[in-house]
């Protein structure tokens, strides 16, 4: 999150002026191509205590149902199905874990 500007996301440890916007950042998730499987991801850096009305709360939710997406859609895209045992995925904690 503390790649965005402070504008965007003021509740974050390590502000960085001139960073991204949220739609440039949605952008370049929604741009990785459907030949890309992406098997993990974190969103970290979030603040609460310098949050302005919750603003990079709702930016990191947002952010969060892309990579939730992206991931979700790894699972078309050369992973084994969860039946077979191998290469399955499973959700352990929030974080995508890949058991082979």
């Amino acid at each position: 999150l503390d790649a965005l500007d402070p504008a965007f996301a003021p509740g974050v440890s390590h502000h960085e002026p001139g960073g991204m916007s949220t739609r440039q950042l949605v952008d370049v998730l929604q741009a990785i191509p459907p030949r890309c499987s992406v098997a993990a991801a974190d969103l970290v850096e979030y603040n609460p205590d310098r949050d302005v009305n919750g603003v990079t709360a709702m930016v990191a939710a947002k952010i969060c149902k892309e990579l939730v997406a992206l991931l979700a859609a790894g699972e078309g895209r050369g992973f084994a199905s969860r039946s077979t045992g191998r290469g399955a995925s499973s959700f352990v904690g929030g974080a995508r874990a890949l058991s082979s």
